[in-house]
């Protein structure tokens, strides 16, 4: 009768060992799979140079034939081309992050210059376009295609981001 339960709970005990085995091996694998994983993906996310920088020259908001326009006249002050950016706007006076699309359908949101040629500095460039409902400010993010390991990558200047009350209202 004692040869029984000594067996018994022998039995028990090899089942907790292997399940002991088994989630320490587990986590092993994954500590292991993290580091490696870890290696793949880059620290530091693309970035623009620090002198990047654009301002609003000029802006106008029209109405007519049952159309408002709002034209911009952006300006290249920094020391780097820029090749696009992105424009959003706000759709209330309170309202603190632009979360209205103004790229008219642009590809990724994207507003380009003429002919995809970018915005040398010293140049201006003018966008008109037509609001479907009103904006009260603009912000405006610019972005650079940089060179990293001979690709080319976009890069988001979000140190360069403007904002500017334009108060244009749709009829």
């Amino acid at each position: 009768l004692q040869r029984t339960k000594f067996k018994m709970n022998k039995l028990g005990l090899s089942a907790i060992v292997g399940y002991v085995l088994l989630i320490s091996f587990a986590i092993i694998m994954g500590g292991i799979i993290y580091y490696w994983m870890k290696s793949y993906t880059p620290s530091d996310g693309i970035a623009c140079p620090d002198d990047v920088s654009i301002f609003i020259e000029n802006f106008e908001c029209t109405h007519g034939e049952g159309l408002t326009k709002l034209s911009l006249t952006i300006k290249n002050n920094g020391k780097f081309n820029i090749d696009g950016y992105f424009l959003r706007g706000t759709g209330t006076l309170t309202q603190e992050v632009a979360t209205i699309d103004l790229s008219e359908g642009e590809p990724g949101g994207i507003v380009r210059f003429l002919n995809a040629e970018p915005l040398n500095p010293g140049n201006s460039d003018v966008k008109i376009i037509e609001l479907t409902k009103s904006v009260y400010s603009i912000e405006i993010v610019p972005i650079r295609y940089e060179i990293i390991e001979n690709k080319n990558r976009l890069a988001t200047c979000s140190k360069a981001k403007i904002s500017e009350k334009v108060n244009c209202e749709v009829d």
